[in-house]
């Protein structure tokens, strides 16, 4: 990924679950490009679609809450 991204395994966990049916350490591997088994995982370009489409559906479910 181009751009800096600072998720902890908190912030992963949901994502990974609802988005990827994954676990947190699995799109953080591929996020941040660790090595595992001594091959660097990466996003494919479905999963950064897929990663997009969470992000800006977190973002309108957010944007969506008020208190009254």
């Amino acid at each position: 990924m181009e751009k800096y991204i600072n998720l902890d395994k908190k912030d992963c966990s949901y994502i990974a679950h609802q988005y990827f049916g994954k676990s947190a350490a699995w799109l953080q591997q591929r996020i941040y490009g660790y090595k595992v088994r001594g091959k660097v995982y990466t996003l494919s370009k479905k999963d950064i679609e897929t990663f997009n489409f969470a992000l800006q559906d977190i973002s309108k479910k957010i944007g969506s809450l008020s208190i009254s």
